[in-house]
């Protein structure tokens, strides 16, 4: 998990990656990351959030419709 200044949080799964609203009483799932393993999350001093996933390193794209525009150890488990 990774916590939001809004109250939101970010949640890493087997299934993808989820952002979960403020009362902590819905999700959405960003569809770049279905079925890829997020195993890390954090964000750097730009307030960029980082996904370390089965399939490489990526940044968090601002809509759950956007894919990433960069990616590290592509192909790699982070």
């Amino acid at each position: 998990l990774l916590s939001n200044a809004d109250g939101s949080l970010w949640s890493g799964a087997r299934t993808g990656l989820y952002h979960i609203n403020p009362p902590l009483t819905a999700y959405t799932p960003w569809r770049f990351f279905n079925n890829k393993i997020v195993r890390a999350l954090t964000r750097d001093d730009a307030n960029t959030v980082w996904a370390g996933t089965s399939e490489g390193l990526f940044p968090v794209p601002q809509t759950s419709e956007a894919i990433p525009t960069t990616s590290f150890f592509k192909g790699q488990d982070i």
